[in-house]
């Protein structure tokens, strides 16, 4: 199933934010929590690693190669 298109109107017409939108609101969260409490964390945390979370997080729930 392909995903709906969206744009500044449309996001805010869904019941939830998108999954890619979630994951992005942890890893702020998680940064600013490393940043008071473990600074050295904070710089592991990349938009690189957001990426390869968002890829494993795609692929296990959709399969391999299931959605960009």
């Amino acid at each position: 199933m392909k995903p709906p298109a969206l744009d500044q109107v449309r996001i805010y017409k869904l019941s939830r934010s998108p999954q890619a939108a979630r994951m992005n609101l942890i890893m702020h969260n998680a940064i600013a929590w490393s940043r008071q409490n473990r600074p050295q964390l904070a710089a592991w945390m990349t938009v690189e690693r957001l990426r390869l979370l968002m890829a494993a997080a795609a692929e296990t729930t959709l399969g391999a190669g299931g959605a960009p």
